[in-house]
């Protein structure tokens, strides 16, 4: 017997998930869609998404360096 469980996604967690999706495929060209992102939206808009590729990058290094044993979040 297989047991379902619901997990409920918060609204980053969605929007996460379906920026990744739109991003996969490789015939997307991202430098036209940067292009179109700088030209065409807000800067607010801009300055939120670089916001969200620090926040990744971030997050990425702490995940390198914790499996390095190093310490990432306190540097004692």
């Amino acid at each position: 017997m297989r047991r379902i469980t619901n997990q409920i996604l918060t609204n980053e967690e969605k929007v996460a998930k379906k920026l990744t999706q739109n991003i996969q495929d490789l015939n997307l060209d991202l430098e036209k869609v940067g292009f179109y992102i700088a030209t065409a939206m807000p800067y607010l808009h801009y300055t939120r998404i670089v916001e969200t590729v620090e926040a990744a990058k971030y997050q990425m290094e702490g995940a390198t360096l914790s499996r390095q044993g190093d310490y990432y979040e306190n540097d004692i």
